[in-house]
């Protein structure tokens, strides 16, 4: 008998068992890997990630990485060495790709074909996002400069259709007219987001250019011969008429009826209105950039320059003094 009660051999050995340490036990899920097994495992998963968000900066640096990393497990030894050569062929891979999107894009600023310089640079900005060289930075900056080029000068472009238009006559050439008209449309959509007031005059023209259209000869495509409608009516009787004799101010006489006039001048009064007009109108364009000789690289008229960024300063210079001075294109 003690103080805590009846005490036996059996309750003595429960005493001691209760007391003693517990042994560790295995659970399941407790991780075993030493601080290399888990810097191997971390390496794995940002080779996957590098791969995945198309990273090639991340990539070489964790295929850097790899071969320094020693004490590791032997079978995630073997993990790494697979994905360490698996990477190495897919940064190749995307390394070829990267400089053929440039090598791409490069050509397309030289030929001044803005659909494709727009993809490519898109593609090309994409790749480098995480890391760009001074050679891709150099291209995608020249590649930002020819489209800024582009839209500019088609910008201009539809501001001097526009200001032809509304510089024609009241009664302008219907001929005439339907051209300038179809060149605005083409610069319209080619310029792409022209704003609304510029749409609103494009629009307009192209209303008035489907009401001016006149009578067509049956079965053909051909307009007849009508000078009278492409001359103002007040000016009709300005000038003498070389046919008929007719004094300025006086209607022309019919050839077979001598005495009887004329409901409109003939034609050969009107033509060298009509020719005056489209002489001044020519006088008048604007001169474009290419239609001048290059002083910075000698190219001659319609001969790019051998520029990524389009024409030389100089050229376009040019271009506008030849514009202002309203020197006569040839």
């Amino acid at each position: 008998m003690t103080e805590r009660g009846l005490s036996t051999p059996a309750v003595q050995r429960i005493i001691r068992a209760r007391s003693a340490a517990a042994s560790a036990k295995w659970t399941p899920g407790q991780n075993t890997d030493t601080a290399q097994d888990t810097r191997a495992r971390e390496l794995l998963r940002k080779l996957l990630y590098a791969r995945r968000t198309e990273s090639i900066a991340l990539a070489e640096s964790v295929c850097r990485d790899i071969p320094e990393l020693a004490g590791v497990s032997p079978q995630l030894q073997e993990q790494l060495d697979a994905a360490r050569r698996s990477g190495l062929l897919w940064i190749e891979k995307e390394v070829g790709a990267r400089r053929a999107v440039c090598v791409g894009l490069e050509q397309a600023v030289v030929e001044e074909r803005d659909g494709k310089v727009k993809k490519l640079l898109r593609q090309a900005k994409t790749v480098a996002r995480d890391a760009c060289s001074e050679e891709e930075r150099r291209v995608i900056n020249a590649a930002d400069g020819c489209l800024t080029a582009i839209t500019a000068a088609r910008s201009r472009r539809l501001d001097t259709l526009l200001d032809d238009l509304d510089q024609l006559s009241a009664d302008p050439d219907p001929d005439v007219l339907r051209i300038k008209v179809r060149e605005l449309l083409r610069a319209a959509s080619e310029a792409g987001s022209i704003g609304r007031h510029r749409q609103a005059k494009v629009t307009a023209w192209r209303q008035r250019v489907r009401q001016i259209a006149g009578p067509l000869q049956s079965g053909q495509g051909k307009r007849l011969p009508q000078l009278h409608r492409q001359v103002a009516w007040k000016r009709w009787l300005k000038r003498r008429c070389p046919r008929c004799g007719a004094n300025s101010g006086q209607q022309c006489a019919v050839d077979t009826m001598p005495g009887e006039m004329r409901r409109v001048p003939h034609d050969e009064r009107l033509k060298p209105i009509i020719d005056e007009r489209r002489e001044q109108q020519r006088s008048r364009r604007p001169w474009r950039v290419y239609e001048v000789t290059c002083p910075a690289c000698g190219q001659e008229p319609e001969q790019r320059c051998p520029t990524l960024g389009g024409p030389h300063r100089a050229r376009v210079e040019l271009a506008k003094e030849y514009t202002r001075l309203k020197k006569a294109h040839s």
